[in-house]
C-alpha cells in the first residue's frame, strides 16, 4: 500500500488543538471522542459530567483525507501531515460519518458561508 493512503494532512490549529487535548488543557477532554460520545456532546452540550460546546472529533477534509478515512482500520496507525511534514501519528479507533451543517453550526454558532470559518 502507498504511503500516501496512511497520512492525514491537517492544518496547524488542528495540531495545536491535539497537542493542548494530549496536555491536558482542555480537560475533561484528553483524547478524541468516539461516535458515541461526539453523539451524546452534540445533543446535550455535555462531557464526562462537564460543559462541552462541540464533540472533539478530528475531521480534515478534502478529497486524500477523505480516501485514507474511507479505507482505514480499527488499529491502524495514520501519520499526521501538517506544511508537508509528519507532526504525529493516531491510531484508528473508529471511524464515523458526521453531518458537516451540524458541526459548523456547533462550533461557530452559524452556516451562513460569509463566515470565515464556515467557509472552509
Amino acid at each position: 500500500m502507498n504511503k500516501n493512503n496512511k497520512q492525514l494532512y491537517i492544518d496547524k490549529e488542528a495540531v495545536a488543538t491535539l497537542a493542548m487535548a494530549r496536555d491536558g488543557l482542555l480537560k475533561p477532554v484528553t483524547k478524541l471522542m468516539n461516535k458515541k460520545e461526539s453523539q451524546e456532546v452534540n445533543s446535550t452540550g455535555k462531557y464526562k459530567g462537564g460543559l462541552f460546546p462541540f464533540s472533539f472529533i478530528l475531521a480534515p477534509s478534502g478529497k486524500k483525507n477523505h480516501q485514507v478515512l474511507q479505507n482505514a482500520k480499527k488499529g491502524e496507525m495514520l501519520e499526521l501531515i501538517c506544511d508537508k511534514k509528519v507532526c504525529g501519528s493516531i491510531i484508528v479507533d473508529e471511524i464515523f460519518p458526521i453531518d458537516k451543517h451540524e458541526r459548523v453550526q456547533k462550533i461557530y454558532g452559524t452556516d451562513n458561508l460569509a463566515h470565515p470559518g464556515v467557509k472552509d
